[in-house]
């Protein structure tokens, strides 16, 4: 029975999708109770040689813990089996477009504008690999089934939660909002734990050790569709207009674009933002035909 339950696990972690296969492994482990109870054991196993779960002695593994772990992870995988076990999709959002997608085990992403990932949801795990862009994550809970997402070689991992991850050229950012997250560095043993309202930085190339601060409201703005700067370099907020624009903002001398930029504003209106900042700083706007727009310093 053990050794039924192991491959099980085995087949099942490799990706399987054939409704044959998984209406197999359901009729397996609703013949009998100890299927389960089996099914269960192997699974942890399993997530103990992977290095996903931390082993424990025998003896310290209460049997009461050991239970309620069994009765989490059956729960879960009832409800799994009489809805869609697998969700594998490529998602690409273009300039400007903001939208909120449901995932099948009941987690929803927010997904910014110009971002590109890839979801994973099959009956034993739950993956998202964030190739561009940055996404919210409202994460249903599974202590069973952790939820990972992967940005470059940073994992960050929770069971139920909400936060945000971040791939930029330069860094990758990982914000909470709700709970706690895990972020593991794959390059490494490095790790970090985030609580609610904290942020990590991680600069690409460097190790994990970077910079962690409380979050702001000014992090995960745009979900809300608005920018929230204070401070920033003003080439870096436009950087960050020109995703949701056509036709992009150029600047055409190079000095100005150390200029401090501070306030809240919707990056879909650039014209409203360029005035205002026109009035502030020594910089004006011209309009090309296409539509482009051009800022240089006021001369």
């Amino acid at each position: 029975m053990r050794e039924e339950a192991a491959q099980w696990v085995a087949r099942l972690r490799s990706g399987v999708t054939e409704p044959a296969i998984l209406a197999s492994f359901e009729a397996w482990l609703t013949a009998d109770p100890r299927h389960r109870v089996a099914f269960d054991e192997a699974a942890r196993n399993y997530r103990i040689r992977s290095g996903e779960l931390l082993d424990e002695p025998a003896g310290r593994y209460h049997w009461r813990a050991a239970t309620l772990m069994a009765a989490a992870a059956l729960l879960m995988l009832a409800g799994l089996l009489w809805r869609d076990r697998v969700d594998e999709r490529h998602v690409i959002t273009g300039k400007g477009d903001l939208r909120t997608i449901q995932l099948a085990d009941g987690s929803d992403v927010t997904i910014d504008a110009e971002t590109e990932l890839d979801v994973r949801i099959t009956p034993l795990s739950r993956s998202v690999t964030v190739q561009r862009g940055q996404a919210l994550f409202r994460v249903a809970y599974e202590s069973f089934r952790p939820f990972e997402v992967e940005a470059d070689r940073i994992k960050a991992r929770a069971t139920g939660t909400e936060y945000a991850v971040a791939l930029r050229p330069q860094e990758i950012l990982v914000s909470v909002t709700e709970g706690t997250v895990d972020v593991r560095d794959e390059a490494g043993p490095s790790s970090e734990k985030l609580g609610a309202t904290q942020l990590l930085t991680i600069t690409r190339g460097s190790r994990i050790h970077a910079l962690k601060r409380d979050l702001d409201a000014r992090s995960v703005a745009w979900v809300r569709g608005k920018l929230d700067v204070d401070g920033q370099k003003l080439r870096d907020v436009i950087d960050e207009v020109n995703r949701y624009v056509d036709r992009p903002i150029l600047i055409s001398d190079s000095d100005i674009g150390d200029l401090p930029v501070s306030g809240v504003f919707d990056p879909r209106r650039p014209d409203n933002f360029l005035e205002a900042l026109a009035q502030i700083r020594p910089i004006t706007v011209e309009r090309a035909a296409d539509g482009s727009r051009r800022i240089s310093r006021r001369r």
